[in-house]
This record gives structure tokens, C-alpha cells and sequence, in this order.
């Protein structure tokens, strides 16, 4: 006789363990597909949610009252711990039956809101939670990593992409990259590049701008028009350069990242001292693999052999230690009346490097980009001058500077391809 299939049901509960987990993620787990279907693309809002949580006993994982960024957490687990399940069952071989959905106990309100929990609701919907013949759409497996968002909390709240929709959408993990080292090192114009090159394949990636000498990512990306409107995925920073400040920032950022959806590039030249106080606190390794976010690191340094102690310090402190980590040698900074041949010769020689990337840190050559100040100087970046953008005068780049820039962003790909750091890229 057959093996008798597990329950849609079981393969859940099996899915959400794991961990510590709050009252309040598994009333959300428990009434998954009866909340996404009575939210039907409207945003829920959990701030005036979380007193009536609170009257039924569903708290977060301290016991304390949720907030509504805990429980926008809690849904957003909730959702992929759904999505790991109709994996699991389909892997299973289960047969094709109906995913019933519990009891209502969403009650929209006059604004059409979704409302949760009616006054006589027990506080747990789990064990006894009893079930219906209402079919009702799984969550698609790869939800908690949907880059594609079209509103804020899309990622968190929005509607289910249709199935035959994810095949037409590019799949691309939300990217955390953390850029930190000694100033004047290039790391600045090399995130830049970076957003550039997101944005030109078609990916939404917004700047944090930690160095609050250079502010250089915010003048590149304002958060505001000459109006005072908003633009999209400008760059934010911290209001000072006090260190509670900074870690408030921070946490914000990082919040809207899982919520929204899309990847990030932080900027902290000279914030070493931040990112390691803050790394202990947040636990931000673990905290991005808990939320599908994919962490990278990049060191950046020139040919000086300060530059490469200061890194090595970083290193040896490992308060952040990440497997993605890239050791970014930058042509761009070497001085003038020197050569590019061999200025990084005394570095890789050095028995630390070689140490280092034993440990699996990766080497990636950053070469010079001969005409970048003049790109800078008339205000256009090197995928603009790709896609045949003109400057602010309104003249395209000439036949030579885009040849020279074309060839130097082939060459960022295949220097980034050789290391094997080009998936770890926003």
C-alpha cells in the first residue's frame, strides 16, 4: 500500500519549527491562506492590530505586546514558512487535494481594511484550528524573496504574483552589501557603480550613506526633486554622527529592506567602529539569513600597505564574519606618477593575504577608470554613457569616451566573474 501523504497541515507545523517562535507567528501560520485572502491586495495595517493581539494574548517572542514592526515580522515569517510547506508537500508527492481554510475570523471594516480577530476569538487558532472545503492559492515557494515589489510593503502585505506572472519576472536574491574600510580607498565611486549597474539591469537598490564626511551616495542620489518630492530608492543617512543616531538608522533601514523588498549598499567608510557595536547587537548575520537577505562584505583598499593592516584588523576583530567577503584591490586610487603594474605586488605577497583568502575571503582587482573625471565633471555615470544617455548639456558621449567606458565595465564584469563575486552583487 502506499506511503499515506502528510497533511498540508503537518508539513507546516514542520516548516515553522525551528527556533524560538512567538504566540503571535503561530496564529498568523494558522490562518495563512484565510488572511491573504481576505487582505486581497490591500495593505494591512498593524498598528491599530496590535491592541486587539494584545487582548487575546498573542505577543512576541519575549512575551511582550507586539509593535507593528514585530508583527509585520511575524507575517512575513508566517508567509514563508507557508511557502516552505507547499514545497515540501509538492516534493512529498501529495496527492492534489484542497487547501482548506479555517474558520473566518478576519473581519474587514468599513473601509474595506482587513481587521483581525473578532471580540469572541479564542487567542490560538492552531491545534484545534478546523478546516473547510474552501480551496484557496498557495503562496508561491520563492515569496519571502521577491525583489519585484511595486509598493512599499508590497513584499510584506501586497498581492500573490499569479504563477504564470514568476516566470516572466527576473528572479535576484535582496542583496545586502556593506562597504567598510579606511576612507579614500574608492569605496564610495565603486558602490556607485555598483547602484548603477543595478539599476541598469533593471533592479531596485537604495544607498545608505553612513559616511557623513564625503556624504558622497547622497549627492549622488538625493531623496528629494528640486520640489521637495520624493525619488524613489534615494539615498538616506543618519541625522548625525552620534552613534545611538547611527544605530537607529541603521535598524530602520533594515527593516524596510525585508519589508520591501529590495537590496541595499551601505556605505560606512570610517564607521568601523558603528557597524562592529551595532554587528553585536543586531546579530546581523544571522538576522539577513532569517530573512532570505544575502549578505556580502567588501574591504577596500589601495596599494598602500596601511590600507591592507587596516583590513587586516577588521578581519582579526570578526565581528562580522561572512562567507561572502571581498578584498577589493582598487586601481583607481594609486597616485599619480605611479603604475598600475605590480603597485599591489608588496600586498599579495604579504603571508596575511594569502592567509586570508585560504579562509575563503575573495581577491577582486578594481582597474582604473581613466576618464572618470570626466565623466564627473559632466554629470553622467558609465551606464549612462552605455545606454547613450546625453550629459546635462544635452551631448552624448563621443566615440572614445565610450569605448573607454564600455571596455572598463566588460572588464568590472570579468574581474568580478573570476572571483566569483558577480552573484554577490545587488
Amino acid at each position: 500500500m502506499a506511503k499515506r501523504s502528510r497533511t498540508f497541515k503537518a508539513i507546516l507545523d514542520e516548516a515553522a519549527r525551528g527556533g524560538r517562535r512567538s504566540s503571535l507567528f503561530w496564529w498568523l501560520v494558522a490562518h495563512h491562506d484565510e488572511l491573504v485572502e481576505q487582505a486581497a491586495g490591500k495593505q494591512i495595517l498593524w498598528e491599530p492590530l496590535c491592541a486587539r493581539f494584545a487582548a487575546h494574548g498573542l505577543t512576541d517572542v519575549h512575551g511582550r505586546p507586539a509593535t507593528a514592526g514585530t508583527a509585520r515580522k511575524a507575517w512575513f515569517r508566517a508567509r514563508r514558512a507557508a511557502a516552505e510547506a507547499t514545497t515540501r508537500k509538492q516534493t512529498d508527492g501529495a496527492a492534489e487535494t484542497s487547501v482548506k481554510a479555517p474558520p473566518s475570523r478576519t473581519l474587514p471594516n468599513s473601509q474595506g481594511q482587513v481587521g483581525l480577530l473578532s471580540e469572541s476569538a479564542p487567542p490560538h487558532g492552531g491545534d484545534d484550528a478546523s478546516y473547510g472545503p474552501e480551496e484557496v492559492r498557495p503562496p508561491p515557494p520563492d515569496l519571502c524573496r521577491r525583489p519585484w515589489a511595486e509598493t512599499a510593503r508590497n513584499i510584506m502585505d501586497g498581492p500573490l504574483a499569479p504563477a504564470e506572472a514568476l516566470s516572466a519576472i527576473p528572479k535576484h536574491a535582496v542583496n545586502l552589501l556593506v562597504r567598510y574600510g579606511r576612507g579614500r580607498t574608492g569605496g564610495s565611486t565603486t558602490l556607485d557603480v555598483i547602484v548603477q549597474r543595478a539599476r541598469h539591469q533593471g533592479r531596485r537598490v537604495k544607498p545608505l550613506d553612513g559616511d557623513l564626511r564625503s556624504r558622497t551616495l547622497s549627492l549622488l542620489y538625493p531623496s528629494v526633486d528640486e520640489n521637495g518630492r520624493p525619488i524613489l530608492d534615494g539615498a538616506t543617512a543618519p541625522p548625525t554622527d552620534e552613534l545611538p543616531d547611527i544605530k537607529a538608522w541603521l535598524s530602520a533601514e533594515f527593516d524596510l529592506m525585508v519589508e520591501e523588498g529590495v537590496s541595499r549598499v551601505l556605505d560606512l567608510s570610517g564607521g568601523d567602529r558603528v557597524i562592529q557595536e551595532y554587528v553585536r547587537d543586531l546579530d546581523l548575520v544571522p538576522f539577513c539569513r532569517d530573512f532570505g537577505v544575502d549578505l556580502a562584505i567588501a574591504l577596500f583598499l589601495g596599494p598602500e600597505m596601511e590600507d591592507f593592516r587596516h583590513v587586516m584588523q577588521l578581519v582579526r576583530a570578526g565581528d562580522l564574519r561572512c562567507e561572502r567577503t571581498m578584498l577589493v584591490l582598487n586601481e583607481g586610487v594609486i597616485r599619480h606618477g605611479q603604475t598600475t603594474a605590480g603597485a599591489f605586488d608588496p600586498i599579495i605577497g604579504h603571508p596575511d593575504f594569502a592567509a586570508i583568502v585560504k579562509d575563503g575571503v575573495r581577491p577582486v582587482f578594481m582597474r582604473r577608470l581613466t576618464c572618470l573625471s570626466v565623466l564627473r565633471e559632466r554629470g553622467i555615470g558609465p551606464y549612462d554613457v552605455l545606454e547613450r544617455k546625453p550629459d546635462r548639456s544635452g551631448v552624448k558621449a563621443s566615440p572614445t569616451l565610450y569605448h573607454m567606458t564600455k571596455t572598463w565595465l566588460e572588464t568590472f564584469e570579468r574581474e568580478h566573474e573570476a572571483a566569483g563575486t558577480r552573484d554577490w552583487l545587488p
